[in-house]
């Protein structure tokens, strides 16, 4: 920084402190250099150029003038003059419009939290929004009047006096705020983390369009991810569609929205731009189009979804995937970074079910070995109930097995044929049945196999085996239906006698509701 010669500058010169406003910075120089008015501190710093911010309304603290002559004055850079207005929040936004972006969002008069005063007597730039309710260090609500005479403040008045009410000269220090709740105080955490970030000089501002375009691109994919279109989107932030789009696809040149629907747009999706832009000035790589966006974050839940599936034990499929993110299994197509992953779901399944049987026959091996019993592929493959009949896909099962059992027997694939025992399971398939239907249980295919203790690949293996049992499974089912239909008949009959003792009219309806069973159970 270049120093001004000492007769150029004021006697006392201090520097603005952080994120301290245009206007507090005013007073503060004029009341350590002795001034008290705005008129005569015009004059010293600048007698001919229009300097009356104490006439600009809200508008006070948005100055895009570099003002090199209160710079030198003050014996400060411009740069950091310009921390103490809103230059670097519009230069984030690129907006040509600083007081249309601003409108509805800054207050007119002054807002204040007493104890940050007593801390440190300055105004601070956040407290001129309006969607700041409270103060983020002293969790209370911000003062937008004086505590004594209850009057509203001017940000500056033709009197420079800080923390001093202009109309009687209370001490604003002394106010009393209220507290915020949590639900307010979560709110106002994170507004002011948001509007301290936007407030303050980034590195990135000078590739600011690059940034932008990111941002827009993360938020419309956040809007698809939310099932909301484009018009719906603009409705509910109340701007024209046209004004929308041009929001999404970060083009300044067109847009005309305020900074209130730029905080509305992000307060939907609950998320904050700060960390929007931080995102992507901390991961240059990051894609800016919606479509490769909504990509990256498809693949990270779907990610997420398959360790829930694997912790659950589930199978690892496309449609359970599907069904964990909600969205269709056709859409994986249009997302090249989901195909990938949805093409090695197979070769996952198979690693996590080589694993689950490795942890299982582990475990079979040291039970058979307690019991004394003979290690077998039959003694095994009776106490798993998924044990797989041919083993060259699981070369860590082999691994594993083969200290137990000879590999010949372990590379052993059945030939399709005549099961050699099936008499026996014949005649056992009428036992095992009454046995399950005797459990209430439905009588399938699959439980038969399960009960007589075959495993699945008998019915690949042996088809004649396969027939007898899926004869067995289909009489056995109509025999439980029959059983069904003559108790509901028995029923029936019992209380059609008990409605006609009772002398009331026999429909169907009554039937039904004294059963308390559904109207088309008689159909």
């Amino acid at each position: 920084m270049m120093y001004a010669y000492p007769f150029d500058c004021l006697a006392i010169h201090p520097q603005p402190e952080e994120l301290e406003t245009f206007t507090s910075y005013i007073i503060r120089l004029a009341e350590e250099n002795g001034i008290q008015s705005i008129s005569t501190l015009r004059r010293l710093l600048m007698p001919n150029q229009y300097f009356r911010p104490h006439l600009k309304g809200c508008l006070t603290d948005l100055y895009m003038q570099t003002f090199p002559s209160i710079a030198q004055a003050a014996n400060c850079s411009v740069d950091r003059l310009r921390q103490t207005t809103f230059y670097h929040l519009i230069v984030k936004f690129e907006s040509r419009q600083p007081d249309y972006l601003l409108r509805n969002s800054l207050a007119s008069s002054l807002r204040f939290c007493p104890k940050c005063l007593q801390e440190a007597a300055y105004y601070r730039l956040e407290w001129r929004f309006l969607q700041l309710e409270g103060c983020h260090q002293h969790h209370c609500v911000l003062l937008d009047r004086c505590p004594e005479c209850h009057q509203s403040l001017p940000l500056i008045g033709n009197l420079l006096e800080m923390a001093r009410c202009l109309h009687c000269h209370a001490d604003l220090k002394a106010g009393q705020a209220r507290l915020l709740t949590d639900e307010e105080n979560t709110v106002v955490q994170g507004r002011a983390k948001d509007l301290r970030y936007l407030l303050s000089p980034q590195k990135w501002e000078v590739n600011v369009s690059d940034i932008r375009k990111g941002a827009g691109g993360w938020l419309r994919a956040l809007r698809q991810e939310h099932r909301i279109s484009g018009q719906g989107m603009s409705q509910k932030l109340g701007v024209s569609i046209q004004t929308f789009r041009y929001m999404e696809l970060a083009r300044s040149e067109r847009s005309s929205s305020r900074f209130e629907i730029y905080l509305a747009l992000t307060d939907y999706f609950n998320t904050y731009w700060s960390s929007i832009f931080e995102m992507f000035d901390q991961q240059p790589d990051l894609p800016r189009e919606a479509h490769a966006i909504r990509d990256i974050r498809l693949r990270q839940k779907m990610e997420q979804a398959l360790c829930e599936l694997e912790v659950a034990e589930q199978p690892l499929t496309k449609a359970a995937i599907s069904r964990k993110i909600n969205l269709s299994a056709e859409c994986f197509e249009l997302y090249p970074r989901c195909q990938k992953l949805i093409d090695t779901l197979s070769e996952r399944e198979h690693q996590r079910r080589e694993a689950m049987l490795y942890t299982a026959i582990k475990l079979t091996i040291s039970e058979l070995q307690k019991k004394g019993d003979r290690i077998t592929r039959t003694s095994i493959s009776k106490r798993i109930t998924d044990y797989p009949q041919d083993l060259t896909r699981y070369p860590e099962l082999i691994k594993l097995l083969s200290a137990y059992i000879p590999m010949q027997q372990l590379t052993y694939r059945p030939q399709k044929g005549k099961h050699p025992h099936k008499v026996e399971i014949i005649a056992q398939i009428s036992v095992v049945a009454e046995k399950i239907m005797e459990c209430g249980d439905k009588v399938t295919m699959m439980r038969l196999v399960e009960a007589l203790g075959l495993g699945c690949y008998a019915l690949y293996y042996y088809p004649d085996l396969h027939q007898e049992v899926k004869r067995a499974s289909k009489y056995y089912r109509q025999k439980q239906k029959d059983q069904l239909d003559a108790d509901l008949a028995q029923r029936v009959s019992e209380i059609v006698a008990q409605i006609n003792e009772k002398g009331e009219r026999l429909t169907r309806s009554a039937v039904c509701q004294v059963m308390g069973k559904p109207y088309h159970i008689l159909a």
